[in-house]
């Protein structure tokens, strides 16, 4: 995505480039009519709001990815501090009743039984 937004963008800044050197072409031959001018300052102003938008848009994006890994990192870190409530939680149920959480022994077969 961060190097199509950059191609789009050198695009934009390759295209802008290439009217600004033919309207500088035509007004050195003085061959540049007034619908001419009118083209290329609407083409002109027009690319540098897309350049602009696809600047804007890509910042964006990486805010967006930024914000996304510490809301990822904020997650893990309340499934820590959870787990660790749930544990000390059972902690103290352990210790009230330790009776109700032994294992019980398990009978061995044909060893006693006749």
């Amino acid at each position: 995505m961060k190097e199509d937004l950059n191609s789009l963008i050198k695009w934009a800044e390759n295209t802008i480039q290439i009217f600004n050197e033919l309207l500088e072409e035509k007004q050195k031959k003085n061959q540049l009519s007034r619908h001419d001018a009118i083209f290329y300052n609407y083409n002109l102003e027009n690319l540098t709001l897309i350049k602009e938008h696809l600047i804007d848009y890509q910042k964006l994006a990486k805010n967006y990815r930024e914000l996304d890994k510490n809301y990822c990192i904020l997650k893990l870190q309340k499934m820590e501090v959870d787990s660790r409530f749930i544990f000390e939680e059972m902690k103290k149920e352990y210790r009230a009743n330790r009776r109700k959480w032994k294992a019980k022994k398990k009978v061995r077969r044909g060893a006693n039984h006749v």
